[in-house]
């Protein structure tokens, strides 16, 4: 993809683009952990990308009480691409994207920033989610994937309890709470409780035909919960 060429001024970030549905495209920013841009198309989610980044670096801003406008020059260089493709033993099973960058070992310092933006990341989803009235997802014009919040909740803890389970662990059923939130704070504990572990760790799994890695799996738990906040946040935009 043609991009401008870039100022001496200009902050370069590595990023992988990956299609996980036939319109929806993801850039993973690889050098600022927890940052993405999406889109309806491949272009759009390029055009998003630097405005993204300043959005990215405003919002830890915010949550470490020092909020500031990001003024510095930036452009994302998509370095690596990938699309979803059906398990070729169970079409219904889709495999995603495993980058290059998803092999490189998690140093201290990516635990470090790691923890605070699950933390962060959390206490948004959570204060957001608490912000609708139990039926609101049930309404056709809101939101048609999610019937009820308790739905969106279960979603949440079962996809990064799916993650976990792709890494070798997981919560298993008999130790699940009644209610859909302390599911979810379970899983999320178990996931914190993981990433000590696999810190500096070689370790690489593959799972219906998908590679998986700590980083990856860092990766795809951060953007999850991203992504459904940026959905809670436009439905409480919008509602009436």
């Amino acid at each position: 993809m043609p991009s401008p060429t870039p100022s001496s001024s200009t902050t370069q970030l590595r990023a992988g683009i990956e299609q996980l549905e036939p319109d929806s495209w993801v850039i993973s920013v690889f050098d600022l952990l927890g940052c993405f841009s999406s889109g309806r198309t491949e272009e759009e989610a390029v055009a998003q990308a630097g405005n993204r980044v300043r959005q990215y670096f405003e919002w830890l801003g915010k949550k470490d009480g020092n909020p500031a406008r990001f003024e510095e020059a930036v452009q994302v260089l998509v370095v690596e691409r990938g699309e979803v493709f059906p398990w070729p033993k169970d079409p219904a099973i889709p495999v995603r994207a495993f980058f290059e960058d998803d092999a490189r070992s998690l140093r201290p310092w990516d635990l470090d920033i790691a923890m605070r933006l699950l933390e962060w990341s959390r206490q948004d989803f959570l204060r957001l989610s608490g912000a609708l009235l139990p039926d609101f997802l049930s309404q056709p014009e809101n939101a048609p994937n999610w019937k009820t919040l308790d739905g969106l909740l279960d979603h949440m803890w079962e996809t990064e309890n799916m993650i976990l389970n792709r890494m070798g662990t997981s919560v298993d059923a008999a130790e699940m709470p009644g209610d859909a939130v302390g599911r979810l704070q379970l899983v999320r504990k178990k996931f914190l409780e993981k990433l000590p572990e696999w810190a500096e760790a070689d370790i690489l799994v593959e799972e219906f035909g998908e590679k998986w890695s700590p980083r990856k799996a860092l990766r795809r738990v951060l953007w999850h919960e991203r992504d459904h906040i940026g959905q809670l946040e436009g439905l409480i935009t919008h509602r009436p």
